[in-house]
């Protein structure tokens, strides 16, 4: 792994850190972000978006990380045999000028409201 981060101010706000202190930008498929059926039905109850609970939801205590691309398959193996986790690859690092974009199964853009948690804004 390159870059890791705990995703307990949400996986939005991870991944732009990543970016940033990295200087590169992001494309992430929101069809490959796992979401558990738990999330699903209380998403479904409030009449808010699954997805964006899994991307701007905190307190998950996972971790999103980058590798190069030849070492994914080798790294989401020995993670699920040595203890059990399943690796789920999101999307891929892009040059900085392109940002952080989201994309649906079609290849389209997706706007995402989730923001993660930020540090020291005031909050309402």
């Amino acid at each position: 792994a390159r870059a890791m981060e705990d995703i307990s101010d949400g996986l939005v706000a991870e991944i732009g850190h990543i970016c940033e202190q990295s200087g590169v930008g992001a494309r992430i498929e929101t069809e490959a972000v796992p979401i558990t059926r738990g999330v699903e039905q209380v998403a479904l109850s409030l009449t808010r978006s699954a997805l964006d609970f899994a991307l701007g939801g905190g307190e998950d205590y996972e971790l999103v990380f980058t590798a190069p691309e030849k070492s994914v398959e080798a790294i989401a193996s020995t993670v699920q045999n040595e203890t059990g986790t399943v690796v789920s690859v999101i999307g891929e690092i892009t040059p900085a000028v392109e940002g952080i974009v989201f994309l649906d199964k079609a290849g389209r853009g997706v706007d995402i409201a989730a923001r993660g948690y930020e540090h020291f804004k005031p909050h309402q």
